[in-house]
């Protein structure tokens, strides 16, 4: 990543949520430059800032660990696991990905206890296909039981 994609990547405010370009790992090992967002107890994103189309959403209630994996020049790498995977994430630093590893799992444990005792269902700030949040529509993800749900509906997505 050169000094002008820096520059363009993700950008922090943790007080409105978090907003801004990310890089994932493909299952090829390629990187994707993709635009995050977290919406309520998901972490949604698209193919880029106009978030047109909702490409997957995860409940972050329903992953496991969410760490920092390595830091070095081209930024911080961090990692959230579902299920049987490990997806990898890079922002443009490190400080950036502390931040976005601490809100997700803040947010995380907050989404854990708003639906302990509550069984599957409503889920509050659940994204629908078209990226907005549907107060008390019944959350894809829940529906699905697997953690990432394609934006068009169409099934699950491995988070590629």
């Amino acid at each position: 990543m050169g000094d002008a994609d820096s520059a363009r990547l993700s950008s922090v405010t943790p007080e409105v949520g978090l907003t801004g370009y990310l890089y994932k790992k493909t299952r090829n090992d390629t990187w994707q430059k993709r635009y995050f967002k977290t919406q309520g107890f998901f972490l949604t994103y698209y193919k880029n800032r106009k978030m047109e189309k909702l490409l997957a959403a995860l409940s972050l209630p329903q992953v496991g660990e969410i760490r920092i994996v390595e830091t070095d020049a081209d930024g911080g790498t961090f990692a959230i696991e579902l299920n049987t995977r490990v997806y990898i994430l890079k922002a443009n630093d490190w400080n950036t990905a502390e931040v976005w590893v601490s809100t997700l799992l803040r947010l995380r444990e907050q989404g854990l206890a708003a639906t302990a005792g509550k069984g599957t269902g409503s889920a509050p700030g659940t994204p629908n296909a078209a990226g907005s949040s549907a107060e008390g529509a019944a959350s894809p993800v829940a529906a699905a039981s697997a953690g990432w749900v394609k934006g068009d509906k169409s099934g699950l997505c491995g988070f590629c």
